[in-house]
């Protein structure tokens, strides 16, 4: 008998394209009725063709399949998938091809395992040719944001490129081109690359001017075209506001909205059928020059509408499995504030709304106390006498048990480092917001990347009703060092911090920072502890030094008027009171030295004598109460000094800040308002305020004002040795501060923010607040009510991720009189008209 060939043939399509599975994909070439089990044998070789700039050591490394291994089909299987996934390949294969025979048909045989390839080719270029819309840097930035990466000097990916063309694409319909199209072209170069060529045809620009709805006899036409918010060519300046723009996603928000506003209105089986996009063409005439004529393509949008029977409420009842007199009682205040009575219009809305309601009803449970009850609804619908019924059921809450959670890629951190941060235990229900606001913990720390989607997968068990959780880690070091900045009690600054983690074994976090501003230094050093003795609380220590020498206005021209030095140690306890609040408290003992650059009398800087220097101790209790969400955010702190605690020093202060951002809906969200307003005040109960702890703020509150200008004025004899009398009026500071700032914000670029704001406030400085001693104010300057308004410009600097400011301000409301002093001379205070600062760091 001559020699024969068994041989069986893996060819790998990739699953997506074909089926499900590889197996399916697998051909063999025996004929029917041939044997098909699979070849015994030993692997002699591996070979790999059509490699043409890959060497077969860097597809090894991929492979499970070794020479001296015996045949096995599902490993093979499993090394065409593997060099499929490598996205290095059109096209793999493989065979199995004899070296020599079984001579008795026990021994196993010597194979060849031969993998067929067809290299991708590497993509070279990228050209975007026949858009006269879009730009290849606005191009590029689209990718970009849809985070889709067109990697040269690479294998091609055909199917970003695809990605590519539809992002193009619908980007040129969102622009008002309905007809606009992408082609990809693939186009072979010299050097055996490619080259992708997006040929874009733009289409002519096509705006829709009609929208018309049939079938609705009882909301007439203009109250649904009221419920148009994205295509709605009849609304106020529709052009300017691109609301006369048509695209399927747009269309598709609004007929919702439609359908939402029936069911709320009484027409529970509403519907809404396949809206019809018709293009027609108008005459337009143009005179420029000679009158000419073209024709013109328009968007005609028709909507058909079901509105069916008209339904009134007829009876809505609540079953509650846990009914308790005090539940009974929650539950029918809640159906009558509902305003779900019986003759009253269906309103899908309200019902909703009622479900919630009942939903968050307190159980007897302490354990389920903070867990929903699940709610369900009924809804009977009557179509002959006109009535709907709801029925809710509520039910004890059964939510999914959190069963496993498993951490991976740690390697610096270890795992109680990731379980304290992450609020979930196992055997606790599961909560997702707890989830999210763990993962966002972690990320803000630095130490671990931002995570992904793919980086947190879940699995769930509706059976068990349980849910396990693996959540992968990327740390990027137990030290780092960063470029900070922004606004602080010292000012703007700018400067670096080092974090290092664990460093002494305790899981302790240890950091260190150096800010330097025009007028300040600041020097810190802080230990961190989180989850003391394993409860919820972080404890730190503090040790600080800071040095502030303030330029005021008008007071010794150019020259700094003080120079004060802070030294001390401050320790803390933070307390998450929920997910996003939380309650610290902190006790500080510091010593601060005070000099004058000139001598100043007792009445303005609540000393003792004439002296030009101070030296005090302060120990001081505070706490700190933060909060924030989506879209606001809240700050209100208090503290103590002297007294008990010692010191020399006996003052309170308090201070309250509450800001608030939101979407324009006139942009989609693009541009938004934002609104701060802010108050602060510092009193002596035993004692002299001292100048250096009143408040001189400026351009901190509000943009155009220099440091110090929101303080009244003092008039102050600095009579020198040789009797000549010379007054001078000079800024006393406030012991209490009111101020509002309204901002709108629009997105010009990434990272670039044009900014119009409007800021008013005030300064007092009030008696009854300073002690004994106490200045002699200049008459119309205390509690004057400054404003100013004008643009910014707001740049978020890369690396620091803090905004630089540029502002340009008029004051309309300032101190803008000539003041007599008691020597004859006038005094006109140094509040601008028009001025220009810069800043680093967000005012809010």
């Amino acid at each position: 008998m001559g020699p024969y060939l068994w041989a069986i043939l893996f060819l790998a399509i990739p699953p997506q394209v074909v089926s499900p599975s590889f197996e399916s994909g697998v051909q063999s070439p025996l004929e029917k009725g041939t044997a098909t089990s699979t070849a015994n044998g030993i692997i002699r070789e591996v070979q790999f063709v059509g490699l043409r700039r890959i060497f077969c050591e860097t597809l090894q490394g991929h492979m499970s399949s070794r020479v001296g291994d015996a045949l096995n089909q599902r490993t093979v299987e499993r090394d065409v998938r593997a060099l499929e996934n490598l996205g290095w390949f059109d096209f793999v294969s493989a065979e199995v091809v004899p070296i020599t025979d079984s001579l008795a048909g026990h021994e196993l045989s010597d194979l060849r395992l031969v993998f067929k390839l067809e290299e991708r080719p590497y993509l070279n270029k990228i050209i975007f040719h026949g858009s006269e819309l879009l730009s290849r840097e606005r191009i590029l930035q689209l990718l970009a944001e849809r985070k889709i990466r067109l990697k040269l000097s690479a294998p091609v990916d055909r199917v970003e490129l695809w990605r590519a063309s539809r992002c193009i694409k619908g980007e040129l319909q969102a622009l008002g081109h309905p007809q606009a199209n992408v082609h990809v072209v693939l186009d072979e170069v010299p050097t055996a690359t490619v080259r992708a060529r997006f040929e874009i045809e733009d289409g002519p620009q096509v705006l829709v001017t009609q929208v018309t709805f049939s079938g609705n006899r009882a909301v007439p036409q203009k109250l649904l075209e009221h419920q148009m918010r994205q295509v709605a060519p009849k609304a106020h300046f529709a052009h300017l506001r691109h609301k006369n723009i048509y695209t399927e996603e747009r269309l598709q928000q609004d007929l919702e909205r439609i359908t939402e506003y029936y069911r709320n209105h009484g027409y529970a089986a509403a519907r809404i059928g396949a809206p019809g996009v018709e293009m027609d063409y108008v005459v337009e005439q143009h005179l420029l020059l000679f009158r000419h004529q073209h024709l013109s393509p328009q968007l005609h949008i028709s909507v058909p509408v079901s509105e069916g029977v008209s339904y009134q409420l007829g009876a809505v009842e609540v079953h509650d499995d846990l009914s308790t007199a005090r539940r009974s009682e929650g539950a029918d205040a809640l159906v009558t504030n509902s305003g779900l009575k019986p003759g009253a219009s269906y309103s899908h809305q309200k019902i909703m709304s009622l479900r919630d309601e009942l939903s968050l009803l307190p159980l007897s449970s302490a354990r389920a106390d903070s867990l929903p009850s699940n709610v369900d609804v009924s809804q009977q619908l009557d179509a002959t006498n006109g009535t709907a019924k709801a029925v809710f059921s509520i039910h004890p809450p059964n939510p999914y048990t959190l069963r496993r959670l498993d951490f991976s890629g740690e390697r610096r951190f270890s795992d109680r480092y990731y379980r304290r941060r992450i609020p979930l235990r196992e055997g606790d229900p599961f909560d997702p917001d707890r989830l999210r606001s763990g993962l966002e913990r972690l990320a803000r720390t630095g130490y671990i990347r931002a995570f992904k989607p793919e980086d947190v997968r879940m699995q769930f068990n509706d059976v068990n009703h349980s849910v396990d959780i693996f959540i992968h880690v990327t740390e990027v070091g137990q030290q780092k060092i960063s470029l900070i900045g922004g606004w602080n009690n010292l000012g703007g600054t700018i400067g670096t911090a080092y974090s290092i983690f664990n460093l002494l074994g305790g899981q302790e976090l240890i950091d260190s920072h150096i800010d330097v501003g025009p007028d300040s230094l600041h020097l810190a050093l802080r230990i961190a502890v989180e989850s003391l003795f394993g409860s919820r609380v972080t404890a730190s220590l503090t040790v600080f030094q800071d040095v502030v020498r303030p330029h005021l206005p008008g007071v010794l021209g150019n020259r700094h008027f003080l120079s004060t030095r802070n030294a001390g140690f401050a320790v803390g306890w933070d307390y998450p009171l929920s997910s996003n609040e939380t309650l610290t408290t902190n006790y500080t003992i510091s010593h601060q030295t005070t000099q004058y650059a000139v001598e100043l009398p007792p009445s303005l800087t609540g000393l003792v004598g004439n002296q030009i220097g101070s030296s005090t101790s302060s120990h001081s209790f505070g706490f700190d109460w933060a909060g924030e969400n989506s879209s606001q955010r809240w700050d209100t702190s208090a503290s103590v000094s002297g007294g008990r605690l010692g010191g020399d020093e006996n003052l309170v202060r308090s201070s309250v800040e509450y800001d608030r951002v939101r979407r324009d809906p006139l942009t989609n969200g693009r541009n938004r308002w934002a609104l701060r307003s802010y108050a602060a005040g510092v009193s002596s109960f035993r004692g002299d305020l001292l100048f250096q702890n009143r408040y001189f703020t400026g351009d901190e509150l509000l943009r155009g004002f220099r440091r110090g200008e929101m303080s009244p004025y003092s008039v102050q004899d600095l009579t020198d040795s040789s009797g000549k009398n010379s007054f001078q009026s000079i800024p006393t500071g406030a012991d209490l501060l009111v101020a509002m700032n309204a901002e709108y914000r629009v997105l010009v670029a990434p990272r670039t923010q044009v900014v119009g704001f409007y800021d008013t406030g005030s300064g007092w400085l009030l008696p009854n607040w300073l002690g004994p001693d106490r200045p002699t104010l200049l008459s119309g300057t205390n509690g004057i009510l400054r404003a100013s308004t004008g643009l910014e410009l707001r740049w978020q600097i890369p690396v620091v991720e803090q905004p630089l400011r540029l502002d340009l301000a008029i004051n309309p409301l300032r101190l803008a009189r000539l003041f007599l002093l008691p020597d004859g001379s006038r005094f006109r205070a140094p509040d601008r008209f028009l001025g220009w600062t810069w800043g680093l760091g967000p005012l809010f």
